[in-house]
């Protein structure tokens, strides 16, 4: 007969078991744990992991920016939604994932870039290895640097006022 309270599986809150070895080598290494990045929801969609990284890193630099912004008719009819619009920059920062790579990719992302020059943005983008640190684990401070090195200091033209 149920009772009214849930079972608790305690096999899934023990989480998996380690070998000997990757024990030995977490001594070895000083117990390193990787880094958690919590997704972030912007209207309703998730962020993916990498896309959140910098998202986090963008907050943290103080930087005015809408993510996922809808350019034009958005993703439908030529129009764009570009990862970050940073309004100080008049700039649009994506994250390039292996997609943009492919050829269907490299055609998106050219009728992506009429779009923004419509709109007078200047594009640029970001791949996996600028937001990794040493031990190959995302860091939100190595990604502060990466943003910095490629968007340099904000433009200061009265058409930066603007909003999209």
């Amino acid at each position: 007969m149920p009772s009214g309270k849930p079972r608790l599986n305690r096999a899934a809150l023990r989480g998996p078991r380690l070998s000997r070895e990757t024990k030995a080598l977490a001594r070895q290494r000083g117990g390193y744990h990787h880094a958690v990045i919590e997704p972030v929801l912007v209207d309703g969609n998730f962020l993916n992991v990498p896309e959140s990284v910098i998202y986090y890193a963008l907050e943290e630099l103080h930087i005015n920016f809408t993510a996922q912004a809808v350019l034009g008719q958005g993703r439908a009819l030529g129009g764009a939604m570009p990862d970050f619009l940073l309004h100080d920059y008049n700039m649009v920062l994506g994250f390039h994932g292996p997609h943009h790579f492919t050829y269907e990719g490299k055609q998106r992302d050219f009728w992506r870039e009429v779009m923004y020059s419509a709109f007078d943005l200047i594009s640029v983008f970001l791949v996996d290895e600028d937001l990794r640190d040493e031990a190959n684990e995302y860091s939100i401070d190595r990604t502060k640097g990466s943003i910095m090195r490629v968007i340099g200091n904000p433009l200061t033209s009265s058409l930066m006022s603007r909003r999209y």
